[in-house]
């Protein structure tokens, strides 16, 4: 599978790459999992963290197939705290004026959590916030 993806370019190829990456987890092959992480993180043309997050999700919703909720929700809730920690460190940066922006996927992919297994007022909260990010800057957003 590898080398099929390695023909591919951009943000295809990294998705692919990440979701490669969590499935050789889920199989058991860690040391394999771990270089592909790595080479994804390296030659990723996003943000640091952002692949580590896409592989997080993943596990995430993995772990809500599989029953394991406060897990996935947990995932959700400590990259929320992470990209708010990190935009309170940086928010006074003019390159970095937007910083909030990165959580409106966090956000909508935990409201979505929420409502799936029957949180819908504990995701409202939540996707609220969202909704202020999106009206903010004026962005097409789902």
């Amino acid at each position: 599978m590898e080398p099929l993806i390695a023909r591919l370019r951009g943000q295809v190829r990294d998705d692919l790459y990440n979701a490669y990456a969590v499935a050789l987890r889920e199989a058991g092959d860690g040391r394999e999992a771990e270089r592909t992480q790595r080479m994804v993180d390296l030659k990723g043309y996003v943000r640091p963290g952002v692949h580590a997050q896409t592989r997080d999700f993943m596990r995430a919703r993995v772990l809500t197939a599989r029953g394991f909720v406060q897990d996935a929700r947990a995932i959700y809730q400590r990259w929320i705290t992470h990209w708010e920690n990190w935009g309170a460190s940086i928010k006074e940066d003019p390159k970095e004026k937007e910083w909030d922006r990165i959580l409106m996927g966090p956000l909508a992919e935990y409201a979505d959590l929420l409502v799936s297994i029957g949180l819908a007022e504990e995701a409202a909260p939540v996707r609220e916030c969202r909704d202020a990010i999106v009206k903010k800057y004026r962005v097409p957003f789902p």
